[in-house]
């Protein structure tokens, strides 16, 4: 059970209808809200048509009228209600809706309830009932104005924290200054209670002007005065006539800008409340986000790391059997570089709670691998990959982790099969990249053998797997490619498709074929592109000094390292990878001293060393 406290020095800011706006909205969320009309001489709650006390129910007043002519606490039970349209929700009023509230609370002899009669017990008593018979995950209590006599039952002895809400102007900031100063001391001995407070802004007109630099130096002022370390959240006032009829706007008009507001508060609410496990997560996220102070306990009460670190522990301590808050945990401590701590986490949550979340699994297989665990972050990208329902940038990291495992076995994996061919293309180039050769020639294999696959992916795939089969030096399979299928003949391939195809029977024969190389210069003369890439002037450059035109090729060089300024990386034909730009200047140079009839030089692809080990698997 959490109790929060809904407190403002002065009336007339809302204060009761963000109350109502928050029960209604956790009540929603799946939460068991109980709300208190603390309120005893202005009682708002019964005001509201949707928590209307039409039972004509007991209340508050009379639950301490009752204790003082019995002396015995009576059952708190007796005086709430429930509401039919809302079951998770249950309400305890200030008292009887046709009663004199005000009267009967002003004949309570408050000073004498607690110095001689117990009082402390009895409210005492009042919040284990709650807790014992209604055992609400939330008490949302709506406190007296200004410096009631019950004012500090209600932001200090009852609750866990206090929202305390308030319109920006001086004579709330003064009142509010001495209300905040006691509910801090609340930490000292002998209470040693902290209690969280988040603070609202409210009622604040939505204006676009130059009045926005007047609210920035109230803002200013408040923060100081009152030591906050954070803008308080901000509630806007709304000037739908909805308001006149008390209309609870989370319910009523959800997608407003209001009932927005009251879900961020709502949300701050919950962050406070670690036995929650929505609000552990979010308590979680907020750290995550480089956050701690935004919406945690320690938000106003000049808490250290240390206490991050506690409460890290209460959450595990709370929800040690809840996968999915493990697993928050162990993301939070691989943020901060504790490997060995999230690995534990994320042990307990897949293996333990059987948390079968991609994002945890996936989360392992990361710290497996930081941690030098090859072979089980293997094991676990492999489990992830299995599925059907995993997102493309998953895909592409988990594919990272993986060993011993042949190409064609990962090109069958469930969640690439279901990829798109384009797709499938995207994923091939990515592995392509990072050098895992055998991945990327089984994916594009099975897009060209892929019925459904379109011509315009198939014309990508054809080149990007000859090209990684020339990389390997697989000349003879890059030829069988190039020269099969639709194409009957050189003169129906793409003008990337000649280049490839001469490539492929130079390296096959380890001599020069002119034919593929000639129509490659004949396709650049009838169809030249528009904005030709530093690459395709290196091909071109390649290609002529093939034919024996060295002052085109001559030409097309210089015109490659013109355009080489305008890419951080290119594809380099010279030795069939992707290169820095420094690399690519260096395979020009080369190029060029081939081109002026250095006999020795021969492109980097018809070396035997020139491969790079395969990290497939």
């Amino acid at each position: 059970m959490y109790v929060s406290t809904f407190y403002s020095f002065k009336n007339g800011v809302g204060r009761t209808m963000a109350l109502v706006n928050s029960a209604i909205e956790l009540s929603t969320r799946g939460k068991k809200v109980l709300v208190a009309d603390f309120d005893l001489e202005v009682a708002g709650l019964n005001t509201i048509p949707l928590l209307r006390n039409k039972a004509n129910t007991a209340g508050i007043v009379d639950f301490v009228t009752n204790y003082l002519e019995t002396n015995r606490a009576p059952d708190v039970r007796d005086f709430t209600y429930s509401l039919p349209e809302f079951p998770n929700l249950t309400v305890m009023p200030s008292g009887k809706p046709n009663g004199d509230n005000s009267l009967h609370s002003q004949s309570i002899d408050w000073e004498s309830l607690y110095n001689d009669r117990d009082g402390y017990l009895l409210f005492e008593d009042m919040k284990a009932q709650w807790n014992e018979y209604l055992n609400p995950d939330y008490v949302l209590i709506d406190s007296s104005a200004g410096y009631a006599a019950t004012g500090s039952i209600c932001t200090r002895q009852l609750p866990d924290s206090v929202t305390i809400m308030f319109f920006p102007d001086d004579q709330n900031l003064k009142g509010l200054t001495r209300v905040v100063k006691d509910i801090r001391n609340e930490s000292r001995a002998p209470r040693n209670k902290t209690i969280g407070l988040k603070f609202v802004m409210s009622n604040v007109p939505a204006l676009v002007d130059e009045q926005d630099d007047v609210l920035s130096r109230i803002m200013k002022r408040f923060r100081s005065d009152l030591k906050l370390k954070e803008d308080p959240h901000i509630i806007h006032r709304s000037e739908s006539l909805s308001l006149l009829r008390q209309a609870v706007f989370v319910k009523e008009r959800p997608n407003s800008r209001l009932a927005r507001e009251y879900g961020v508060l709502v949300d701050q609410i919950e962050t406070g409340n670690l036995a929650d496990r929505d609000g552990a997560l979010k308590h979680i996220q907020a750290i995550l986000n480089g956050q701690p102070e935004l919406f945690s306990r320690r938000q106003e009460n000049g808490l250290n790391e240390r206490d991050d670190e506690a409460t890290i522990r209460e959450i595990k301590r709370k929800h040690v059997e809840d996968g999915q808050v493990m697993a928050k945990l162990a993301e939070l401590r691989f943020k901060q570089g504790k490997l060995i701590d999230a690995e534990e986490l994320l042990d307990t949550s897949i293996d333990e709670l059987a948390n079968d979340d991609i994002d945890a699994i996936s989360m392992r297989a990361k710290v497996r691998s930081d941690l030098g665990d090859d072979v089980a972050a293997s094991k676990d990208a492999l489990r992830v990959l299995n599925r059907r329902d995993v997102y493309r940038p998953t895909i592409m990291k988990m594919c990272r982790y993986i060993r011993g495992v042949d190409g064609e076995t990962v090109a069958s994996l469930p969640s690439i099969t279901e990829l798109q061919p384009s797709w499938r293309l995207e994923l091939a180039n990515v592995f392509s990249r990072r050098n895992q050769v055998a991945f990327a020639q089984a994916v594009l294999r099975n897009i060209l053998e892929d019925p459904d696959c379109s011509e315009k992916v198939r014309l990508s795939a054809r080149p990007a797997l000859a090209i990684s089969y020339i990389r390997n030096q697989a000349f003879d399979k890059a030829a069988e490619l190039l020269s099969t299928g639709h194409q009957k003949s050189v003169n129906e391939l793409t003008i990337q498709d000649a280049f490839n195809y001469g490539v492929a029977l130079w390296g096959k024969a380890s001599e020069v074929n002119p034919g593929p190389f000639k129509y490659v210069v004949k396709l650049n003369e009838q169809v030249p592109p528009k904005e030709p890439s530093s690459n395709y002037h290196q091909c071109l450059a390649l290609a002529n000094w093939t034919v024996g035109d060295i002052s085109k090729a001559k030409t097309h060089l210089s015109k490659a390292r013109d355009r080489i300024e305008s890419r951080a990386y290119e594809f380099s034909s010279w030795r069939y990878e992707r290169v820095s730009r420094k690399q690519f200047k260096e395979d020009l140079d080369a190029l060029e001293k081939m081109i002026y009839g250095d006999e020795a030089t021969k492109p980097r692809f018809l070396e035997p060393e020139h491969p790079k080990r395969d990290r497939s698997g």
